[in-house]
């Protein structure tokens, strides 16, 4: 599977229906590999299975923020928009 097909797929398992997400896992994909974004995203579905995280509202995190929250811990950077937008037009996410 190539990383788009994997970035793609992650976007399926995080139940992420926008591509809103999508450059970003994309950009996580090309720049830590597909093996450490599927740890990241088993363990987003570990928390999520046992009781979630809770926004700073009160409100429960979606399976993407908890990915997105434990990325940001993981010190793995949100990319910019404008490198969002250039890996959306090379690789179509």
């Amino acid at each position: 599977m190539n990383d788009y097909e994997f970035a793609q797929a992650q976007m399926k398992a995080l139940n992420e229906a926008t591509n809103h997400a999508g450059p970003s896992i994309f950009a996580h994909v090309l720049l830590h590999g597909q093996t450490a974004v599927g740890e990241l995203v088993a363990a987003a579905q570990d928390v999520q299975a046992n009781g979630g995280m809770m926004r700073q509202d009160g409100q429960p995190r979606t399976l993407g923020g908890v990915y997105f929250q434990l990325a940001k811990a993981a010190g793995w950077e949100v990319r910019p928009y404008k490198l969002r937008r250039e890996l959306a037009a090379i690789g179509g996410v």
